[in-house]
């Protein structure tokens, strides 16, 4: 599969003044078990964000009875940040990710994926084309953030630059259509797809088309 684009990020300085998107709480807990009298205590760390949920979006099309996917190239700062400091950390931050984002205040899950899928793939569908996969817990033991997954039957030949959010971290992307086949064997190589959310997206995306198409039978 082809390489995304290798994006550089590197930390100039701490940014104490800027608005923190996220919050880390370390509190106190008490742990209180059924059938048990007692009772325990621990210290629990955990994050915060201020909008908790995204939405996944899995577009996909059919060539030919072939199903083919899109992703889209992306910087990761925590995985760039870490391989920055530990060259033996193998992933560099650049990622082929199925498109996300978060849900807006206001936004329901559908909206956001409908919203998202035009942002980074350029992809403008009626929303009811969206059809819920499954939710999700991304990392429960650190952040209560839900992933809705959705996927999206898409017509090539009706796509459009996709507009993005202005955002440093989606300058510099790519797209690729991929077959779907294809990106399960990377998945199944245990290093091809290292993110998690698309890693599971196309796992979901198989499942649903499995006999609807001829490379799925």
């Amino acid at each position: 599969m082809k390489t995304p684009p290798n994006i550089k990020l590197k930390v100039i300085e701490p940014a104490f003044d800027a608005k923190p998107f996220i919050k880390t709480e370390r509190n106190l807990c008490s742990l209180e078990y059924p059938g048990v009298y007692d009772k325990r205590e621990m210290v629990i760390d955990s994050i915060i964000r201020y909008r908790p949920d995204a939405s996944v979006i899995i577009p996909y099309t059919r060539i030919m009875g072939v199903v083919y996917v899109w992703l889209r190239s992306a910087i990761r700062p925590a995985a760039a940040i870490r391989h920055n400091e530990d060259p033996e950390f193998e992933y560099d931050g650049n990622l082929w990710e199925l498109p996300a984002g978060i849900i807006d205040e206001g936004e329901t899950p559908q909206e956001a994926a409908q919203r998202e899928c035009e942002e980074e793939a350029g992809f403008d569908y009626p929303i009811e084309d969206f059809r819920h996969v499954a939710t999700i817990l991304s990392i429960p033991a650190l952040i209560a953030e839900r992933l809705y997954f959705y996927m999206v039957q898409v017509d090539n030949s009706k796509q459009g630059n996709p507009s993005l959010d202005g955002s440093a971290l989606e300058e510099g992307g790519e797209l690729i259509c991929v077959p779907l086949s294809s990106l399960l064997e990377e998945a199944s190589s245990g290093t091809g797809i290292p993110d998690m959310k698309t890693n599971l997206g196309l796992r979901m995306l198989k499942d649903k088309l499995t006999g609807q198409c001829d490379e799925l039978d």
